[in-house]
């Protein structure tokens, strides 16, 4: 297809899968992935809401932020 390939002429479906393969991986399991940082998860959102809410004070709320900024 391409010429020579060390595989036969099918090389590029071993060349897809091991990009798509790389493209999942790095999705997945790339540092601070997104879906641990979503809205639902976001610590500082649901301290938001519950400053808003009333169920902490102002106090408690910079207390948290302090605490998440330094960890």
């Amino acid at each position: 297809m391409f010429g020579y390939w060390p595989m036969g002429g099918w090389m590029w479906i071993w060349v897809l899968l091991f990009g798509g393969f790389c493209w999942w991986g790095w999705g997945w399991f790339r540092p601070r992935r997104y879906r641990h940082y979503n809205y639902r998860n976001d610590p500082y959102e649901i301290a938001r809401e519950r400053l808003a809410r009333g169920e902490i004070t102002a106090q408690e709320y910079d207390e948290i932020v302090k605490k998440l900024g330094s960890s």
